[in-house]
């Protein structure tokens, strides 16, 4: 216990705390910390998830403990933002894909509408030599 009261007091030292139900918490670089009136807590992240913040795993909470708030925080935001990244490159990738095949189809119908003009220009062409000959 003494190590989560010592955790919530690295975390909430300057920021704005704010009361809920059975808990008080703050949040900094998309962590927001709980802490209990039973001296536990709780952290999740809170830039993955979309409506709902992720609890955080274990092996991400021992490093809150063993690194401090505000070094683990960090660390945390930087994941997170490197995931987005990541995501939005992917997409990004993705769409460039999607539009040079949209483009290829763009060229591939264009060569096809010129091959029906010419097509429909010989069968006019040839009517026109059918009732001429």
């Amino acid at each position: 216990m003494k190590y989560n009261l010592e955790l919530w007091r690295q975390a909430s030292k300057g920021r704005p705390v704010f009361k809920g139900k059975e808990h008080i918490y703050t949040i900094d670089n998309g962590c927001k910390i709980e802490y209990y009136e039973d001296g536990s807590l709780k952290l999740y992240n809170t830039r993955e998830g979309g409506d709902f913040y992720r609890e955080l795993e274990l092996d991400e909470v021992f490093d809150f403990y063993i690194s401090g708030f505000e070094v683990a925080s960090l660390r945390m935001a930087v994941r997170s933002v490197t995931k987005q990244l990541d995501r939005r490159k992917a997409f990004k990738k993705q769409t460039e894909s999607n539009r040079k095949a949209i483009e290829y189809m763009e060229a591939t119908i264009s060569d096809l509408e010129k091959r029906l003009k010419i097509a429909e220009n010989d069968i006019q062409r040839n009517r026109q030599e059918d009732t001429s000959g």
